[in-house]
């Protein structure tokens, strides 16, 4: 018999947009914002907002060379956060608020300085992203201004773009 192997084309990427995002905040601790437009993060005296995105991936035959994480700035800060990966399973778009968001996160990605808004703002997420299957990552932020970004309620959603 006879066998043929199928391989995808080398070099290019495929983009993912997210499947679930959501931001929480700390003055409203039990309230869940999975279907505003918008993520937000920010860290202040007097209030935290943290995002998470989920995506997922397939159509992989192996580790990918390169994952970007890109988010779409709507109001720009002097800070786009860092991005740490957080348990896929551990939340759920309809049902996260502050007080139920994975708190064992996973540095994956330093903090990004944010361009202007209207233009797309991108991690090294490379090392968080070993195959096909589902990932998550929480953005947080130790500015006191706000960031926003479009969610995937929004005009941009969020996107993984994963190069083989």
């Amino acid at each position: 018999p006879f066998y043929i192997l199928v391989v995808p084309p080398t070099g290019g990427s495929q983009t993912f947009a997210a499947t679930e995002d959501a931001y929480v905040k700390t003055s409203n601790a039990t309230r869940n914002y999975g279907n505003d437009t918008w993520l937000r993060i920010r860290q202040s005296a007097s209030e935290t907002y943290e995002s998470f995105v989920k995506f997922d991936v397939t159509g992989l035959v192996g580790p990918p060379s390169q994952v970007k994480l890109r988010l779409f700035v709507t109001t720009a800060s002097s800070s786009a956060g860092a991005v740490s990966s957080v348990s896929a399973s551990a939340w759920s778009e309809s049902t996260i608020t502050w007080n139920t968001r994975p708190t064992t996160l996973t540095p994956v990605a330093p903090n990004q300085p944010t361009p202007a808004a209207g233009q797309w703002v991108e991690w090294d997420v490379t090392s968080a992203v070993a195959g096909n299957g589902a990932v998550s990552f929480a953005l947080v932020s130790s500015s006191s201004t706000s960031a926003f970004f479009s969610s995937s309620e929004g005009a941009n959603a969020p996107q993984l773009v994963v190069t083989p």
